[in-house]
């Protein structure tokens, strides 16, 4: 049985989440940040009896939909179960053995095939890894620095800068989550002394590291 989670099963989220904390650290992570990421959220829980066996989370600001379940026919229902929600997912950030299922699923039975596949290699990194490079030039973001950051998102994509930037993209980006490294202009070239973070943003591939 299929079941549509609320705050109250916020313990029997997290305590499911834990188990296998790898693959599931996106939603980990969401309770981290808010409290009610229930509520944020969409959750959906897949019980046999009063125990739970799969977890479908649709982050509703990214349109990603994660399921973690280690019975196929189980991510099945949950991933039927988001479309029936009239969910649209855009993205499937999963670990491969789940994400094959789901996207499989939404191909198969809903007509839903992905632009694009990728893969990317997951690696576990301690404290010990962490470099500390900060120089005491680093900044909160405000909310006038989130069309920079999506600016500057687009160049480490390889996307165009330049296009129109659409209101959902903003919508993406919380200013408290991010920080940024302001650089003199006048440290790299003559005649102008002013901070710049859309200088930063637009002109960081002509200064060396």
């Amino acid at each position: 049985m299929i079941k549509n989670l609320s705050s109250e099963h916020k313990p029997l989220v997290v305590d499911f989440a834990y188990q296998r904390e790898r693959e599931n650290l996106f939603v980990i992570g969401s309770f981290k940040k808010h409290d009610d990421t229930l509520c944020e959220n969409d959750f959906w829980g897949y019980f046999e009896g009063d125990h739970l066996v799969g977890l479908a989370t649709f982050f509703i600001r990214w349109g990603s939909f994660v399921v973690n379940a280690q019975d196929p026919l189980v991510i099945e229902a949950l991933t039927d179960e988001a479309i029936r929600a009239n969910r649209t997912i855009e993205y499937v950030p999963c670990f491969k053995q789940y994400a094959d299922v789901i996207v499989r699923r939404l191909q198969t039975q809903h007509g839903i095939s992905p632009k694009e596949l990728t893969e990317e290699v997951v690696m576990v990194l301690n404290r010990d890894f962490f470099v500390d490079f900060s120089t005491g030039d680093e900044s909160v973001a405000t909310p006038d620095d989130i069309d920079a950051i999506i600016r500057f998102d687009r160049i480490i994509e390889n996307e165009p800068v330049d296009s129109p930037i659409q209101e959902y993209e903003r919508k993406r980006i919380n200013p408290d989550e991010n920080f940024y490294a302001q650089k003199r202009w006048s440290d790299c070239f003559a005649g102008e002394s002013s901070w710049s973070f859309q200088s930063l943003l637009s002109n960081w591939w002509r200064w060396d590291p």
